[in-house]
């Protein structure tokens, strides 16, 4: 997943192919900034639960995969 990333005085902006995602800042919630590791694993959860919408679009036929 090709992310481009820009931090904010809230947190990070995550910017993927799917959309906008803001990870809010970890001083907020955390008490620290959060690593590398944390926001990719964001990311990536992220990204499992898209394709399983997606799968499930597709079974139920909404979706088209162009070939």
């Amino acid at each position: 997943m090709a992310t481009k990333r820009r931090e904010t005085e809230y947190g990070t902006i995550a910017e993927t192919e799917h959309g906008i995602i803001e990870i809010i800042s970890p001083e907020v919630r955390l008490g620290r900034k959060q690593t590398e590791e944390e926001i990719q694993a964001i990311l990536d959860r992220i990204a499992r639960v898209n394709y399983k919408i997606a799968k499930r679009l597709y079974k139920e036929g909404k979706l088209e995969i162009k070939k």
